[in-house]
């Protein structure tokens, strides 16, 4: 498997500065990805559950329109979530889909129909980091466009309602949920 690229490693070690050694961590290489990604456990920084951060997505920054990884939180089914983000991730890239604060992408029944029919979620919408420590959202690099941002599970009437009146209107109805409760089977909001 190929090593870290040059944003890989530098994510990799901003996380370890700013929340110390994972829990746990996962490598998906593939022959068609140069740089592998990883999915990294902490699971005693957020209340109530587990922060999954992504490293190796910003060494794809031309594919995606950005230098950056995702966090997400989660309560339970911690691995599916990893592998569901990996995959939606991998899609991004090879589409080369512009990844961003205000963006989803769904497809989970897809990639696991049992797991998305258990906590009622069909994609990953992103936004501002809201749940991790404040530390983590800005890397200290030479560029200031590295960063992280938060990924939210979405059900698929969430997903629905936002492709029909935007991001605005969802974070509107989404900002408490997100805040509460890493609860990954909360009822939709809409």
């Amino acid at each position: 498997m190929d090593k870290p690229g040059a944003s890989t490693t530098l994510f990799l070690r901003h996380y370890e500065t700013a929340l110390g050694e994972a829990s746990d961590m996962h490598v998906y290489g593939s022959e068609a990805f140069a740089t592998p990604f990883y999915v990294l456990q902490y699971s005693n920084v957020v209340p109530h559950g587990h922060l999954l951060l992504t490293a190796g997505l910003s060494d794809y920054a031309e594919q995606i329109g950005s230098r950056l990884e995702i966090a997400l939180t989660v309560d339970q089914y911690v691995d599916e979530l990893g592998d569901f983000l990996i995959t939606a991730l991998h899609f991004a890239v090879r589409q080369k889909l512009p990844i961003a604060e205000g963006f989803s992408l769904q497809g989970l029944s897809g990639v696991n129909a049992t797991l998305a029919n258990a906590i009622g979620k069909e994609a990953v919408y992103f936004t501002k980091l809201r749940v991790a420590p404040d530390r983590l959202s800005v890397v200290p690099d030479s560029d200031p466009r590295a960063r992280v941002i938060g990924g939210v599970l979405i059900s698929a009437s969430e997903n629905e309602y936002f492709l029909d009146h935007g991001a605005k209107a969802l974070e509107s109805k989404l900002t408490e949920a997100i805040l509460t409760s890493p609860n990954i089977k909360r009822a939709p909001v809409v």
